[in-house]
């Protein structure tokens, strides 16, 4: 039964994946466009269970859907995930807010900053600066990722990631 919910959860970062590279390629403000694939693996890696299995998994599968579409290094993203996944791992477990596991200003303060730090580690190779594409892309991805939060509390689909 725990393989559907895998199997779930790859064709979900595949449908994703199709999404950011086909329709929101036309919706981009100031050059940022929606990164549609870390916001759901960070929702997963959010609501998710806690091993770090669980975060590798996550972390193949969402850096070789990013990665296919990358014109960087193939294997980059899914190195990069799985560092930052146990970085954001160590730090929800260590700052919980009392009875509520799942606090939107703390799931949008841990997002935010490791959508930051993805978008740094992967541009280094590269060398590029940041600018106004940089800000657009992150204001987006916010908005983004609080759509799907706010999808997975309203429908209680928590259960379903745990």
């Amino acid at each position: 039964m725990i393989w559907v919910i895998f199997l779930a959860e790859v064709i979900l970062f595949y449908f994703f994946a199709l999404l950011q590279n086909s329709f929101f390629t036309h919706f981009s403000l100031m050059g940022g466009m929606p990164n549609l694939v870390f916001a759901l693996f960070f929702i997963f890696l959010f609501f998710g269970k806690r091993n770090i299995f669980y975060l590798f998994f996550l972390a193949v599968f969402a850096g070789i859907f990013l990665d296919i579409f990358l014109a960087g290094y193939f294997g980059i993203s899914v190195v990069i995930l799985f560092i930052l996944g146990m970085f954001a791992k160590k730090i929800q477990t260590s700052l919980r807010e009392g009875e509520e596991n799942h606090s939107f200003i703390f799931f949008m303060c841990i997002f935010g900053v490791f959508y930051i730090l993805y978008d740094i580690l992967l541009q280094l190779p590269a060398l590029i600066t940041f600018g106004g594409r940089f800000f657009a892309s992150l204001i987006i991805n916010i908005l983004c990722a609080s759509l799907l939060f706010f999808l997975i509390k309203k429908f209680k689909l928590e259960k379903f990631l745990k």
